[in-house]
C-alpha cells in the first residue's frame, strides 16, 4: 500500500483501547510530579542525551542519504510536525527508543541497518515516531528508570510511591507499546509489516538460515501461550511475569496487530485520507 503525507493524522485515530485510560489513571497518582522532576534532573540532563550525542552516530541527508530518506518518509506518513535529530548505536541488539522531554531525539540499533528491509525499518521509526506523537516519552522512559529514581527519593517517599506508580506506570507502558505499534504499521504501509517486524524481534529472520515461519505458526503459538495461562494458577503467575515486562509479550502485539487488520480498522482509516488497498 503506497501512501504520501496523512494531513491532521491524530494519536486518536489508532490508539489501541485501554491506553488513554490506563494514562488518566497514571496522571492522578500522588508524588507523580515529584518523580518526573527527578526523572529530568537525573537521567535525561545529565546523563540519557549526553551518551546519544557523545557516542552515537548522527543520521542526517549529508551522513546517510538513504536511511535520512527512509526517515523522512515515515515522518511524513505520520505527519509528524518536525524532523528529530535520528542517531544509530554501534549495538546488534534490536532495539531503538525514543529520549528526551523537549529536545526529543531517536536511537536505532545498527542491526536493524543490516538485516531489515525498507517496511521494517518504516515499522522500527514509525513505532518511536508514534511514542513522541503521542507525548509517551517522558513516561516511558520514566519507567524504565524508576527503579534508579527511588533511590535518589527520600526513603518515605520513594516507599510510598514504589508499588503504586510501578504497577501503574508498566501497565499504561505496555498499552502505549501497542498504540506505538500501529504508528510503526502506519509508517510502514500496512499491519503486515508491522507483523514481519515484530517476528524479527522474536528470533525470525528472513533471510540466512532456512526458516518458513508464517502468520499461521505466529497464531498458533499464541494459542498455546494463552491455553497455558488459564486456570487460576496459570492466570496467577501470567499476571506475576505480566507485571514486570516492559512490552506486552511478543506474541500478544503480533495478534493485537493482527487483528488491527482482519477487522477492517486499519483499511477504514486509509479510507479516511483517501488511501485504498
Amino acid at each position: 500500500m503506497e501512501y504520501e503525507r496523512l494531513p491532521g493524522l491524530k494519536t486518536e485515530d489508532y490508539r489501541y483501547p485501554g491506553d488513554d485510560a490506563a494514562y488518566a489513571v497514571l496522571e492522578k497518582i500522588p508524588l507523580m510530579d515529584k518523580l518526573v522532576e527527578a526523572y529530568m534532573k537525573l537521567v535525561v540532563q545529565t546523563s540519557t542525551l549526553p551518551r546519544v550525542q557523545g557516542d552515537d552516530f548522527r543520521v542526517t541527508a549529508a551522513t546517510s542519504p538513504k536511511l535520512h530518506r527512509i526517515y523522512c518518509k515515515a515522518l511524513e506518513r505520520l505527519d509528524m510536525p518536525q524532523e528529530y535529530p535520528l542517531y544509530v548505536k554501534q549495538d546488534y541488539t534490536y532495539n531503538a527508543m525514543a529520549i528526551g522531554v523537549k529536545d526529543q531525539v531517536i536511537e536505532l540499533h545498527a542491526s536493524f541497518l543490516t538485516n531489515c528491509p525498507e517496511e521494517e525499518l518504516l515499522f522500527v521509526l514509525g513505532h518511536e515516531l508514534g511514542h513522541i506523537k503521542s507525548g509517551h516519552v517522558l513516561y516511558y522512559n520514566l519507567a524504565a528508570n524508576l527503579t534508579t529514581l527511588l533511590q535518589y527519593l527520600p526513603k518515605a517517599v520513594a516507599q510510598a510511591a514504589s508499588v503504586g506508580v510501578y504497577v501503574a506506570l508498566m501497565n499504561w507502558r505496555r498499552l502505549q507499546e501497542l498504540t506505538a505499534d500501529r504508528a510503526g504499521a502506519i509508517a510502514a504501509g500496512g499491519p503486515e509489516f508491522g507483523i514481519q517486524g515484530l517476528a524479527r524481534l522474536m528470533g525470525v529472520e528472513q533471510s540466512g538460515l532456512d526458516v518458513h515461519f508464517t502468520l499461521d505458526d505466529l497464531r498458533a503459538q499464541n494459542t498455546a501461550f494463552e491455553e497455558g495461562n488459564e486456570g487460576l494458577a496459570g492466570k496467577l503467575f501470567y499476571a506475576l511475569l505480566t507485571t514486570k515486562q516492559s512490552h506486552p509479550w511478543s506474541v500478544a502485539r503480533v495478534k493485537a496487530m493482527d487483528q488491527w487488520k482482519t477487522s477492517g480498522e486499519f483499511d477504514q482509516l486509509m479510507a479516511r485520507y483517501g488511501v485504498h488497498a
